[in-house]
């Protein structure tokens, strides 16, 4: 075939083709949704030599077909319809994640460290007794609260589905000894009175207090609910108020208050401002020149000089045994060796040999007369009313028959209730007078060694002065005197 049958077959073709219409196919689309449901990708495939660009709505559509409703990027869509990318998975939408909430915690109602540090009163002075060495707590009080975690916010898929919030994370405190939780679980609460603290992270309330040295500047004024024992000393001008009190020092010019009993194993130096007080006993070597309360019995060696109430026995069995000077009152008995000395030391010793102020019979008359007493003081405001009105004092009655009747009836009641009262006072002197009697039965001084001149014992309203040496001898109350017995 010649050059010019070829270029003619040539444009033949060409016009054939030209004449002849591509059609192009759209891309295939799929949707990939992540495991978690918070993203989705869309990927396009060429589905020939003619694929032509993926269109908005096709896209949109893809995506509605695989349910995606939420988070859809706008941006991303149009911009891979203007430079669509092939076989690679592209980002459309995505979801909104959940929050995680805040983590739960501890809150304190107690202190967590020891910052001992003291007291501003309200005039912005210092209190440098009053340091906050104990945290007194009472049985069932609130330590820490447990403040739950919180739900985060929640999320939503790509589906458009709601994800939950997820909770922050719980704290647990760490109990120790005397210390649970609630039945809510909300709170840590002590299991008894004492002081509370947070040693090693755990909380613990201490029913025993344990002062390792002295109580002094260092540790300032102690007041517990407890128990304490002070390995050392109190200094002078200290204050030690608990439930019992054990001293292993002494005790010097300090005062001591204690609701049951107090032990003191070296001795008391009061400095004439040591105070000792105490519902239960107190147990000492020796004491010099302090005030002695003490509603149990006081047991000691020596005493030198104080001021002494005692509710219950004073016994001094000890090596001396001594009572010299100042002023000694005793609920029951006094069992000594040596009160007074040679030197004609003034010592006074006051036998109650009384009735219980709090017993149960007398308070119960006590009552019943002041009952009684108050009613005759309000019928007696009545009819005085009425005697000093001025149609009384004129001997005319301004009053019916019935209120002259009530009148009557209660000036009858005033004398039956002034008999009654009289009878009652008649019958609480009897009684206070039996168990008087009855308490001085018991009431006595037993000396194993001597009572020297210059000592001054009463027994109640019974007193003596001593002028000659009294030995080995029981002194007590019999037919209304003072009377010597042996041992």
């Amino acid at each position: 075939m010649n050059n010019e049958l070829l270029d003619h077959v040539s444009l033949d073709v060409a016009a054939e083709t030209q004449e002849e219409e591509i059609v192009y196919e759209k891309p295939a689309i799929s949707v990939n949704i992540s495991y978690d449901q918070m993203m989705a990708a869309v990927k396009l495939t060429k589905t020939s030599v003619f694929t032509s660009d993926p269109q908005e709505e096709d896209i949109r559509a893809a995506l509605a077909e695989n349910r995606v409703v939420f988070g859809i990027k706008e941006e991303a869509v149009k911009q891979l319809c203007i430079l669509p990318i092939y076989d690679r998975a592209i980002p459309v939408a995505e979801g909104k994640k959940n929050q995680v909430g805040e983590d739960g915690r501890l809150e304190y109602l107690i202190r967590e460290e020891k910052n001992l540090a003291p007291k501003i009163r309200e005039d912005g002075t210092a209190d440098f007794k009053d340091l906050g060495v104990v945290q007194n707590v009472k049985a069932g009080q609130e330590l820490c609260r447990i403040i739950p975690p919180t739900i985060g916010e929640e999320g939503t898929s790509v589906l458009g589905e709601v994800v939950p919030g997820q909770a922050g994370r719980a704290v647990a405190p760490r109990t120790g000894k005397n210390v649970s939780l609630n039945e809510e679980g909300t709170a840590v609460i002590a299991d008894c009175d004492g002081s509370a603290e947070v040693l090693d992270g755990k909380i613990v309330v201490l029913d025993v207090l344990r002062i390792a040295e002295n109580v002094d500047n260092s540790t300032g004024d102690i007041t517990f609910t407890g128990n304490v024992i002070i390995g050392g000393d109190v200094r002078p001008g200290f204050t030690v108020t608990a439930q019992n009190i054990t001293v292993r020092g002494s005790v010097e010019g300090a005062t001591l208050n204690a609701a049951e009993s107090i032990t003191i194993s070296q001795g008391v130096n009061g400095a004439n401002r040591g105070r000792l007080i105490a519902g239960g006993d107190i147990r000492c070597p020796y004491l010099q020149a302090a005030t002695v309360e003490v509603k149990g019995n006081l047991y000691a060696d020596s005493i030198l000089y104080c001021q002494l109430n005692i509710g219950g026995n004073l016994e001094l069995t000890g090596k001396r045994g001594s009572l010299i000077g100042g002023r000694t009152t005793v609920g029951k008995k006094a069992i000594v060796k040596n009160i007074g000395a040679d030197f004609g030391t003034t010592t006074e010793v006051s036998m109650k040999g009384m009735y219980d102020e709090n017993d149960p019979e007398v308070v119960e008359l006590r009552q019943a007369i002041l009952e009684l007493q108050e009613e005759q003081s309000k019928v007696a405001q009545v009819l005085g009313q009425y005697r000093s009105s001025p149609g009384s004092r004129r001997g005319i009655m301004p009053i019916d028959d019935a209120t002259r009747q009530k009148l009557q009836a209660l000036e009858k009641a005033s004398g039956a209730r002034a008999a009654q009262l009289e009878g009652l006072e008649a019958k609480l002197r009897i009684v206070i007078n039996q168990k008087e009697a009855e308490g001085r039965k018991e009431n006595a001084i037993q000396c194993s060694n001597t009572i020297y001149p210059g000592v001054k014992i009463a027994f109640g309203p019974y007193a003596m002065a001593v002028s000659s040496h009294i030995v080995h001898s029981m002194l007590y109350v019999s037919e209304g005197e003072i009377k010597t017995g042996t041992l």
